[in-house]
């Protein structure tokens, strides 16, 4: 929920945009990993591809809950998969989830999402010859 005034609802309506863009560009960027899955013959590829297809769909479904919340404020409506709706939590935080957070935005998290990027681009490049076009 937005606690800033917008009167005109003009910010939700552009963040809505926005959204749904973002939504529209990953519903082509996993179009094509799929086909990529499917047409390639290297088993490790599409492994590592229908992990990221699986990682790709549930963003798309939490972009989704996203528009349709931003939708909703912008009507003044409540849709049943609107994300979870309230003012923050103003109590203390657990210092184990703090930590949790902290280890997961950290280079951790992402040095095994990058590295397998990285080697999945790497290996396409030496497999291209496999993929059927």
């Amino acid at each position: 929920m937005l606690y800033q005034p917008d009167p005109d609802g003009v910010a939700i309506e552009q963040l809505f945009t926005a959204v749904e863009a973002h939504a529209h560009r990953k519903a082509q960027s996993l179009e094509r990993y799929l086909q990529l899955a499917e047409r390639s013959q290297d088993p490790v590829t599409t492994l590592i591809v229908r992990l990221i297809v699986g990682n790709e769909e549930s963003q798309r479904r939490l972009l989704r809950q996203l528009a349709l919340t931003l939708r909703d404020q912008f009507n003044w409506t409540q849709s049943p998969d609107d994300l979870p709706n309230g003012p923050p939590t103003t109590g203390p935080i657990d210092p184990d989830l703090k930590r949790i957070v902290h280890q997961t935005a950290s280079g951790d998290y992402r040095s095994e999402g990058v590295l397998c990027h990285t080697r999945l681009h790497e290996r396409s490049g030496k497999a291209a010859s496999k993929v059927a076009v």
